[in-house]
């Protein structure tokens, strides 16, 4: 027999999803998938009871009855403030789940690069990789969840083809700045898919803005979007796409062959919905502003530690404490013994994040009540994992000292030492030892041996070591001005040089400084042949590494180069001053 599809042999089955079979196995308070305990909003109720006896039970058109779509562009196209074409700039699908899909496949070929912030809501993963493209994941940093513009240039410089964009972001609440939307939009040619079905769900001061709406953006945005959380009908499973009519004739040809069409009666139904005024959307957005107040004031009584989200209507919780390597076996015992059903953080992060939990506050306010009840005295409902003496936070206890951390960093950075000379860096680290309190004696003249000794006598040691000489990479900026000397070549330098050999990127691993050399050379040869820098490199080892009359080295040299010690580089131009020639970069071995 053959094998299954390579492309979901890695799948699991939603996270999400199966949190509400265990909250229903144990009779918990369900606050792990998304969907509201309340009514629909009457109105729309009262239309769809109409609707049962009306001709609204057979296929409509495949993208979207003409009812519904002339409803929907009327509502967009006063919230977005563009006028939006409801016969060529609208497909209809069966919710946002099909309309990211449908994006997807839209605008992706097999191989295609995607880039998706992380934390991320946990379908964007798997539309990428069912649609053959290759997702690249860009941290998003608590507690802000702001994005650090290098990571995001060094993702964009992969030429990616669409970034996946959810504003307010699930899982973490995020609301993007116009800032910070604008420093996106500006990056390369790429096409951006957006999610925005929390869009009326923005809190105070923050202000959603319409991506498709910023300079430049609405020839290369897929607005996706459903109805979902807006009028409280997650189970009527009616969402679409808005593009530009080239986009959306590709995107009704993906969903006429995915799900034919969305639910005709349905469409009829909450067309009243969508003709209704903007103070709806202010008594919506006033409801989940007292929802969130409601449970974060509870949670903060309970001394549960917490995000604060600025969107959406999620919430994450730390639960550090307890302990617990794995967070879904956390969201399982939090459900079978405090009667909870949560989410565990890990399905929403790229990065290894155990620590995290995701509940929601889409309830009704007595349902809420009943879950901070329930969540109280939760240091007696479940143990921690640690028997015996204090529990450190680590992360807390890292995050309080990030500060001080940065600054030193920083003040290295700022005064670098060759090795065997480090006489100003060994003094600050004695100086900073004896701020903490932990006795040192010096190693040589420029080694420092700190101890702290715990609690208990005897028992293992464990010793870390930690190299503090700097090493000269100063070259190329010797041979080129700072400004035009783009981000990720110095950062890569730095990186090689400290042995960056790892499939996932990190440093010191699965590797020599010969291995990182080698494979340096070959990444500058591959970025000057771009045309990007008049950069070439060339491997020495051996008897080639040697400053002979005749030998490499000293070609280089003499050809406007400049020397570093072994170990570093080495490099030349024809013209340094005006770039003339091609650029020689040599990677340089003992």
């Amino acid at each position: 027999m053959q094998s299954l599809s390579e492309r979901t042999a890695g799948f699991t089955d939603s996270v999400i999803r199966r949190m509400t079979r265990v909250s229903m196995q144990y009779g918990a308070v369900n606050l792990s998938q998304g969907f509201p305990d309340f009514e629909p909003p009457k109105e729309i109720l009262d239309r769809m009871a109409q609707v049962a006896y009306e001709d609204f039970h057979q296929y409509s058109i495949t993208w979207g009855s003409q009812n519904f779509r002339e409803a929907l562009a009327a509502k967009q196209s006063r919230c977005m403030g563009r006028r939006i074409d409801p016969n060529t700039e609208i497909v209809t699908t069966c919710g946002s789940t099909e309309a990211m899909m449908a994006a997807m496949m839209t605008v992706t070929n097999p191989g295609d690069k995607v880039i998706i912030f992380s934390p991320f809501y946990e379908n964007y993963g798997a539309d990428t990789i069912l649609s053959g493209a290759e997702p690249i994941y860009v941290p998003l940093v608590p507690p802000d969840f702001h994005f650090d513009p290098a990571l995001l240039e060094d993702a964009f410089r992969q030429h990616p083809k669409a970034m996946i964009l959810c504003n307010p972001s699930n899982p973490c609440g995020k609301v993007f700045t116009r800032e910070e939307l604008e420093f996106i939009a500006t990056k390369y040619d790429t096409y951006v898919i957006t999610d925005e079905v929390y869009e009326h769900i923005v809190y105070a001061p923050h202000k959603h803005t319409y991506f498709a709406t910023l300079p430049g953006m609405w020839e290369r945005t897929l607005s996706c979007s459903s109805l979902s959380k807006t009028y409280s009908i997650t189970g009527w499973r009616l969402g679409y796409i808005i593009a530009p009519p080239n986009i959306i004739d590709r995107a009704k040809k993906v969903h006429d062959f995915l799900t034919v069409g969305a639910a005709a009666p349905l469409q009829e139904a909450v067309v009243t919905g969508l003709k209704f005024g903007p103070g709806y959307y202010d008594d919506l957005l006033a409801k989940y502003t007292h929802k969130k107040e409601l449970f974060l004031k509870g949670l903060d009584e309970l001394n549960i530690t917490h995000t604060d989200p600025e969107g959406a209507y999620y919430v994450l919780l730390d639960i550090s404490e307890f302990g617990y390597e794995s967070d879904l076996e956390f969201c399982e015992d939090l459900a079978h013994y405090a009667g909870v059903g949560a989410v565990p953080g890990s399905s929403f992060f790229r990065e290894p994040v155990n620590h995290l939990i995701r509940l929601h506050f889409a309830k009704k306010d007595e349902t809420l009540l009943e879950a901070l009840n329930r969540l109280e005295g939760l240091h007696t409902k479940i143990k921690p994992k640690k028997k015996g003496g204090r529990i450190m936070d680590v992360r807390k206890a890292a995050e309080a000292a990030r500060d001080c951390i940065v600054s030193i960093r920083r003040e290295f950075h700022q005064h670098p030492e060759l090795s065997m000379q480090e006489f100003r860096t060994a003094q600050r680290i004695e100086e900073e030892l004896d701020r903490l309190g932990i006795p040192h004696t010096r190693v040589g003249e420029t080694g420092v041996l700190g101890t702290l000794r715990g609690e208990k006598e005897g028992g293992r040691a464990v010793v870390l070591r930690a190299d503090i000489d700097a090493l000269p990479i100063n070259a190329v900026s010797y041979l080129f001005r700072r400004d035009e000397i783009p981000p990720e070549l110095t950062r890569n330098i730095m990186l090689y040089c400290l042995d960056c050999f790892g499939e996932d990127g990190s440093t010191g691993r699965r590797g020599t400084s010969r291995m990182a050399m080698m494979f340096l050379s070959n990444w500058l040869n591959g970025y000057g042949e771009t045309g990007h820098l008049a950069v070439s490199s060339r491997y020495l080892s051996g008897r080639e590494v040697n400053f002979s009359q005749n030998g490499p080295l000293r070609d280089a040299l003499r050809r406007g180069g400049r020397a570093a010690r072994p170990g570093g580089l080495a490099l030349c131009a024809a013209d340094p001053c005006r770039r003339r020639g091609r650029l020689s970069v040599r990677p340089v071995l003992p």
